[in-house]
């Protein structure tokens, strides 16, 4: 049986002055909400992270993971194997990944990518052997997919 934890949120921060019905929106979020704080945040209840969704679907995951990771490597400061990795998947699924369209992609020569990422401590190869991986595994736990 699907058990949500009783609380969604252990803390929220916000920076607005409070509001008239500051009970209402802690009754609401089961937390007490700082206000005046310096950022914007939700602290979720960790124990919801280990609840199934009973709804799950590998496949839009895999996909949302693809858009996230796109997402992430247009960022302004993006670390680099961030950025190499969102193309690799980007080129995975149409079936041609090759380091110089890699490197092209993100407007780097080969070699300017190979020592990038060797400078935060990965190779291209390793790169696209985990995403390969992970991609596996993804397929391997799909319920309807059938192998043989």
């Amino acid at each position: 049986m699907l058990r949500f934890p009783e609380r969604f949120s252990t803390g929220i921060f916000v920076k607005r002055p409070p509001s008239l019905d500051r009970d209402h929106f802690e009754k609401l979020f089961g937390c007490t909400i700082q206000y005046e704080s310096e950022y914007d945040q939700i602290e979720l209840n960790p124990e919801l992270l280990d609840v199934k969704l009973p709804g799950a679907n590998s496949q839009i995951n895999r996909l949302n993971e693809e858009m996230l990771n796109e997402h992430l490597s247009r960022l302004k400061d993006q670390d680099i194997g961030i950025k190499v990795r969102a193309v690799i998947v980007s080129f995975m699924s149409k079936g041609h990944l090759v380091g110089v369209n890699v490197a092209s992609e993100i407007h780097m020569s080969v070699r300017k990518v190979s020592r990038k990422l060797r400078e935060v401590g990965i190779t291209f190869s390793q790169l696209a052997y985990s995403i390969r991986h992970e991609k596996a595994i993804s397929f391997i736990k799909q319920p309807n997919v059938c192998f043989g």
